[in-house]
């Protein structure tokens, strides 16, 4: 019996298209490819998203790919998610499942500059039961500790949750922990995944 769905953030509630916030930026399409690779070619990304390394830090790292481009770097880290706009159906889909009883948490990687630089975008959480940021928590998905510190945290029972993610990883992390997972590829079609499941009935019934 499921009775609690946990969403991912990005390119689920919220836009998340990294060439086109680059390509906005940085307008020659050279400047573009270089950051693309300094940013997301070496996993340096992910430790933007832990919150365990030092900005400053983290900065020179990632211009040992882009040499000279340091300003473009730190530029980017603070304005990139001023670009992020909130999907139409989110805050009513939210809605229809707490309506319907369910619990509903957020599960996401993301970093302490993002949530900083747009909250606005964010205004969902409110409605939500709760939910982990990596960048709070030094974890990032797929690692199966941030899945057991979200379930531990609220009590929640992996075998009655749904994660809904946009990465596949992701949602086979959460299989292997013994939830159901849906690797979100649209609005529509993760609804239908979703009726598909063994859903605890509304409230109504």
């Amino acid at each position: 019996m499921i009775t609690t769905i946990i969403f991912d953030i990005g390119r689920v509630l919220i836009t998340y298209d990294w060439t086109k916030f680059l390509e906005k930026d940085f307008h020659d399409a050279e400047s573009v490819a270089i950051l693309r690779d300094a940013f997301f070619g070496h996993g340096l990304w992910n430790e933007l998203d832990r919150g365990v390394i030092p900005e400053e830090e983290l900065i020179r790292q990632l211009a040992v790919y882009a040499p000279g481009r340091e300003d473009q770097i730190r530029e980017f880290i603070h304005t990139f998610a001023a670009q992020f706009e909130q999907m139409p159906y989110s805050k009513q889909w939210i809605r229809d499942l707490k309506k319907r009883g369910f619990a509903v948490y957020f599960l996401s990687n993301y970093s302490h500059q993002a949530i900083n630089a747009n909250r606005e975008v964010l205004d969902f959480i409110p409605l939500m039961d709760g939910g982990v940021f990596s960048c709070d928590v030094g974890l990032i998905k797929p690692e199966p500790e941030i899945y057991q510190l979200l379930c531990s945290k609220y009590g929640l029972k992996m075998e009655e949750c749904v994660f809904i993610d946009d990465k596949q990883a992701n949602t086979d992390a959460a299989r292997a922990l013994g939830m159901q997972a849906i690797t979100f590829r649209g609005y529509e079609e993760a609804i239908r995944e979703l009726e598909g499941m063994d859903l605890r009935r509304t409230m109504r019934d």
